[in-house]
């Protein structure tokens, strides 16, 4: 499972719920991350010392596990999908 379907997963919750509640029900969703090691939902959302009592919708918990996820868990850095040409700097010309 991806980071985005354990997000999808736990989100099945009923808003508003209390954060201690929600984050206790991710310990036991688990997903693999790019570089096939695999955490668990509890414990990025736990990383957090400074939690909400409570998280008030779905979007307001998916921002927040989002905000908390190492750099393995989300897409490829630098990434662009607009095509955009990054050229070298050989290629380059100054006027």
């Amino acid at each position: 499972m991806r980071f985005k379907e354990a997000i999808d997963e736990a989100s099945d919750a009923e808003f508003p719920v209390a954060c201690e509640e929600l984050i206790e029900s991710c310990s036991d969703i688990t997903f693999e991350t790019q570089h096939g090691s695999v955490k668990s939902l509890g414990d990025i959302a736990s990383v957090c010392k400074d939690i909400p009592d409570e998280f008030h919708s779905e979007l307001e918990f998916r921002n927040h596990l989002y905000s908390l996820a190492p750099d393995d868990c989300i897409g490829r850095k630098k990434y662009d999908d607009r095509g955009s040409q990054h050229q070298s700097d050989h290629n380059s010309m100054s006027i």
